[in-house]
């Protein structure tokens, strides 16, 4: 339920998908995909990190198993986090949910995000976006494997 609601709120707003990377069929291959993912914000924030992943089991964050399944972590509060998520798969799905606490955090709080999407330890796409926190928002990234050139 909570990644169906996941999904719907995305599609209403970010998407940060690489360009050319849409799935092609049997195209795909199993590679390792790893997301570094970097987040500072000015004030203290809810972060929460949602992941899902193609037929191929096993989310590791930071080297450590997470989730055999799709992973939706607990609501982390902090203002600096940098954190690794991997996937040995043909496709990994990325979600950051942010919001601010509402009866603290200023809605001009800052937040800078960045994330970089690797496959087989190429870096493939690299991302970095500042955010005011307002009411909350959220970012989205998909990697389908394919073959490199």
């Amino acid at each position: 339920m909570v990644f169906a609601m996941f999904i719907g709120m995305l599609s209403a707003t970010a998407c940060s998908q690489e360009k050319g990377n849409e799935p092609e069929g049997d195209k795909l291959i199993v590679a390792n995909i790893k997301y570094e993912v970097s987040i500072k914000a000015s004030e203290k924030v809810k972060i929460n990190f949602i992941v899902t992943k193609g037929f191929e089991p096993n989310i590791y964050q930071d080297g450590k198993l997470v989730s055999q399944g799709n992973y939706d972590s607990d609501d982390i509060e902090t203002d600096n986090i940098q954190t690794t998520f991997t996937h040995k798969g043909q496709a990994l799905v990325f979600g950051i949910i942010v919001n601010g606490f509402y009866d603290v955090t200023s809605p001009d709080a800052t937040v800078l995000l960045h994330v970089k999407t690797y496959q087989d330890d190429k870096l493939i796409h690299d991302f970095s976006k500042e955010r005011k926190v307002g009411d909350g928002f959220n970012e989205q990234f998909t990697h389908y494997a394919k073959p490199l050139d």
